[in-house]
């Protein structure tokens, strides 16, 4: 049997420490990431309307940009190129310019406009990776590692103990300390095995292995179509650096010829678990015991939210003004469409859905077929990153926690609202950033490489 580590000479270039390195020990917006990774959905409503906790944290690490930009030698610098920079504002800047050209404004003008604005993140975070030294990503790794050990923890104490919750004081608007939600807690959970299963193929520590299983486990505690899906994904990278790191190993080589066969032989089994029962009972209810009690609403969720899809997008195609530049901030095209009362029937009046649970198709209505290419962009863009440099990011705990992250917001973003809540695109966002900054951080590697011979040469 052979084994290599993940722990092997890094194949990323550095600035030496303290010359032209970005003069702060983590990641620009890491703690706003880390804070976020931690609380989920209660820590975005730590503060008072209309600033929270989490834009405190955010504005702090754009003012920290602003205050150590002078501190790097112009012969040092890694730098963006043009067309990184451009996209990276494409969206928040799309976006101010359709709140600008809003008939009116309102909370719910500004409400809507929020989530695109958080793109703008993504900047912090390329600049931040592309200048940084290894150390600094390191430690950023070890921060928000720490975060999503504390998420982990409180997910699994609500799973136990459901009612936990509702002993805890209220932190805004009627959420209370640990309250969860279960896409985005499941999609974390998702990034949390994959980063300790790093760790493990690292240090082989049986204490990663343990939190690997221990997030794993949880997940599948969760009634979480989107998350269960988040957390395979992320698995298959998992997936990726185990091979790489145990080539050739007998181990390795039985547990993926017996996988399969041991999913289908407790196949039964696992349809007692929450998050693959209601997973199946979409496809196929009948296969599902119970089903028509427990988990039938599995298949009306999805039928609702294709028929209020369906509804705004033919709002948005009427004309073509709404179709290339979108509705806007602050109009209701829920309700407008008929999409609200489609997606909740008659609690649509009272619940002032605004989204229809689709990231994307939210997004063209927002902001037309201009700004979901902008989106898309960001996302397929990320993903060659992830693909083609997969054999230098799988060397650094942070690259794989910003691919994994990345991947498991995506599902969710399908079928939710995790990239319009500041829970959701904050992570997001700063790691789209942060996989930028790695692409420049690879190319300046190969760059190196190239130049190395012909120095030897010369000399």
């Amino acid at each position: 049997m052979t084994s290599t580590s993940l722990s092997t000479p890094r194949l990323l270039t550095d600035y030496p420490d303290g010359e032209g390195a970005v003069r702060s020990t983590r990641i620009y917006g890491a703690w706003a990431a880390a804070y976020l990774f931690a609380t989920t959905k209660w820590g975005s409503y730590a503060g008072f309307a209309p600033i929270f906790l989490a834009d405190l944290l955010v504005a702090a690490a754009f003012w920290q940009l602003l205050t150590y930009r002078k501190a790097l030698t112009s012969d040092q610098q890694r730098r963006l190129t043009t067309a990184q920079v451009a996209l990276l504002l494409a969206l928040p800047l799309w976006a101010t310019i359709r709140i600008v050209a809003s008939e009116a404004y309102g909370f719910n003008t500004f409400r809507d406009y929020a989530p695109y604005l958080y793109a703008a993140v993504s900047l912090l975070a390329a600049v931040g990776v592309a200048r940084s030294t290894y150390v600094q990503r390191q430690r950023t790794a070890q921060l928000i590692w720490v975060a999503l050990l504390f998420h982990l923890m409180w997910t699994v104490l609500i799973v136990v103990a459901p009612e936990f919750p509702n002993s805890m004081p209220i932190i805004g608007n009627g959420v209370r300390i640990f309250s969860p939600r279960e896409d985005i807690d499941s999609a974390y959970l998702g990034v949390t095995a994959t980063i300790a299963l790093h760790r493990w193929c690292t240090n082989r520590s049986r204490i990663n292995l343990g939190v690997a299983l221990v997030a794993i486990a949880t997940v599948l505690q969760i009634s979480s179509r989107a998350g269960l899906i988040s957390t395979f994904l992320c698995l298959t990278i998992a997936a990726y650096f185990i091979l790489k790191c145990n080539r050739g190993s007998i181990r390795i080589a039985m547990a993926a010829t017996l996988g399969p066969v041991a999913f289908i032989l407790s196949f039964q089994w696992l349809l007692q678990l929450p998050a693959i029962a209601r997973l199946v009972a979409t496809v196929s209810p009948s296969l599902v015991p119970g089903a028509q009690d427990g988990y039938a609403s599995a298949q009306g969720t999805t039928e609702a939210r294709a028929r209020a899809w369906g509804a705004v997008l033919r709002y948005c195609n009427e004309t073509w003004d709404c179709s290339v530049f979108g509705a806007g901030f602050g109009s209701n095209f829920m309700a407008e469409s008929g999409a609200a009362r489609l997606l909740l029937g008659p609690l649509a009046a009272e619940s002032g859905v605004r989204s229809p649970h689709n990231y994307f198709i939210g997004s063209y209505a927002r902001l037309g077929l201009i700004g979901l290419l902008i989106i898309m962009a960001l996302i397929i863009v990320s993903l060659f990153i992830i693909i083609a440099s997969r054999r230098s990011l799988i060397t650094e705990e942070m690259a794989v926690l910003v691919g994994a992250t990345v991947i498991a917001i995506i599902p969710t973003a399908l079928f939710g609202v995790t990239l319009e809540s500041p829970f959701g695109s904050i992570p997001f966002f700063w790691a789209v950033g942060a996989l930028f900054g790695y692409s420049r951080l690879v190319e300046s590697h190969k760059t190196s490489q190239k130049e190395a011979p012909q120095e030897s040469k010369v000399q």
